[in-house]
């Protein structure tokens, strides 16, 4: 019975495309499709950044998500997702989803989807925009990519500014994003998404999104987090659809109206070029230059000549 209940939370979760779609329901859904990013760096949480992971590194992140009650027990999303950066300014990667039980059960149901974003615009590394598009592809069909009626896709476009307060230990970036759905061919409305994080010394990251900006019906699901980093290691708390209303009346944990939930993130990026000395560029050999020569007056030329 579980199972037969997680599969048709998925099935559920993937009909926004075809419904008015709103922005809890889209965020539902980003919570299915989107890969399990590097918070504050390719992604703020569930909104993609325009910056990739990077020329040579692998990223392998986990992330879970508390999903509510299915008959009194918890259920966790976990997604695990890796990353490569294939040059400077494209990452792709694979993900991996599945609901875990609060007993520590996995659910059969399993699903796929494949990341691909390419940055087209990169003027500087800080106070001009950096632009990306991107997709995200989801199978609804046993995890089979052979057939595109069973594949959901979620084409983009990412605005990241980064900004450095005065400082490169003190890094600010604003991220702005248009996205659709498409099933078969047809396509939903177009969502806008937003969000900030802030970079203190490489180490601690604070990131806060709102998705399905600007719709008339609904105001944006709002997630908050933050992160510590360690070497190539970092972990994440954060909270999924933190609604102002509730956080004024300190109802955020309230069971008789929960709409709020936590998230956890880990990962470990590997620089696999700079690990392997890949990344050194060829030194060009210099010439031998031979040592200047000392100045003698005419005068005392004649002198030693003679």
């Amino acid at each position: 019975m579980k199972k037969l209940l997680s599969a048709l939370a998925i099935v559920a979760c993937t009909t926004v495309v075809n419904a008015q779609t709103n922005a809890s329901e889209f965020s539902l859904f980003k919570r299915i499709i989107s890969p399990a990013m590097n918070w504050g760096d390719n992604g703020v949480m569930l909104v993609p950044k325009a910056q990739p992971i990077g020329k040579g590194v692998i990223d392998l992140g986990v992330t879970s998500l508390d999903s509510g009650q299915i008959q009194g027990e918890k259920l966790y999303l976990t997604t695990g997702t890796i990353m490569i950066g294939t040059s400077d300014d494209v990452e792709v990667g694979l993900s991996k989803r599945t609901f875990i039980w609060e007993n520590g059960d996995r659910s059969d149901i399993q699903m796929d989807s494949f990341h691909l974003k390419a940055r087209i615009i990169n003027f500087t590394d800080y106070y001009t925009p950096q632009v990306s598009i991107g997709v995200n592809g989801v199978s609804v069909a046993a995890n089979e990519f052979d057939d595109n009626k069973d594949i959901l896709y979620n084409p983009y476009l990412v605005v990241t500014i980064p900004v450095r307060m005065f400082t490169d230990n003190f890094i600010v970036s604003i991220t702005g994003v248009a996205e659709k759905l498409y099933s078969n061919g047809e396509g939903g409305e177009t969502i806008f998404s937003a969000g900030a994080d802030m970079k203190l010394y490489d180490t601690v990251y604070l990131m806060a999104e709102a998705q399905g900006i600007g719709q008339d019906e609904e105001d944006p699901v709002i997630n908050i987090g933050a992160k510590v980093k360690y070497g190539w290691v970092s972990f994440g708390a954060g909270m999924f659809n933190i609604q102002q209303n509730k956080v004024k009346d300190g109802n955020i944990n309230s069971d008789e109206n929960k709409e709020q939930y936590w998230m956890v993130n880990m990962n470990i990026k590997i620089p696999l070029l700079k690990l392997f000395g890949g990344d050194k560029k060829t030194k060009v050999p210099q010439q031998p230059v031979e040592p200047p020569q000392p100045k003698i007056s005419p005068a005392l030329a004649n002198v030693m000549n003679n």
